[in-house]
């Protein structure tokens, strides 16, 4: 299920099965304390195409007025949420 090589073999997107580059894109999801799924931790390692869909479908879910630039982590390449809109 994980795209960890052992050898030089390219690695794939957990979903489409496209040949990647590593880490272009990891998506991770952590249920906490509360949750029906508390303590469950799943972690993809897609190609961007996904990644992009998957910023596109939690964008397009707000409904309080705000957007995906609200939960950008801060670091050297979105300094002040100033990231691009899927």
């Amino acid at each position: 299920m994980s795209n960890k090589t052992e050898t030089n073999e390219q690695p794939t997107c957990d979903i489409t099965s496209m040949n990647t580059q590593p880490g272009e894109c990891t998506i991770r999801i952590d249920f906490g304390y509360g949750s029906d799924r508390d303590g469950q931790e799943y972690k993809f390692n897609t190609c961007d195409h996904v990644g992009q869909m998957m910023l596109k479908y939690l964008n397009n879910m707000y409904s309080n007025g705000k957007n995906i630039r609200h939960n950008v982590v801060q670091n050297l390449f979105t300094v002040n949420g100033n990231v691009d809109m899927p």
